[in-house]
């Protein structure tokens, strides 16, 4: 995985548009949130557009970590050190929830 990071962040900092495909285990999965960490930055600094698509999982339960997408955050966090990364993580999420996109599989 170490050697898709640099290309695929840079991939994500040469697009126009970046979809997220949230999931209801998105939050188990470390690289997916470290991707949408880059993506949101590039969102602030490149004015990227960025659509999140909400695939079985409403946006409420990631904008807040409720439900079974809050569980798995959850237990994520009880697995990790790092407080810091899961505060940012828990912000990333809720700001790409409160993001215009698309609901599918509901």
């Amino acid at each position: 995985m170490k050697e898709i990071l640099p290309a695929l962040f840079k991939a994500i900092e040469g697009s126009r548009i970046s979809s997220i495909v949230l999931l209801e285990n998105y939050a188990e999965l470390r690289w997916c949130l470290n991707d949408l960490l880059k993506i949101l930055d590039c969102k602030e600094a490149m004015k990227q557009i960025v659509l999140p698509i909400f695939y079985d999982v409403d946006p409420p339960e990631i904008r807040h970590q409720k439900g079974d997408f809050g569980e798995s955050f959850d237990s994520l966090g009880d697995k990790l050190i790092d407080n810091v990364k899961m505060l940012k993580w828990k912000a990333a999420l809720e700001e790409a929830a409160n993001l215009s996109g698309f609901e599918l599989g509901n």
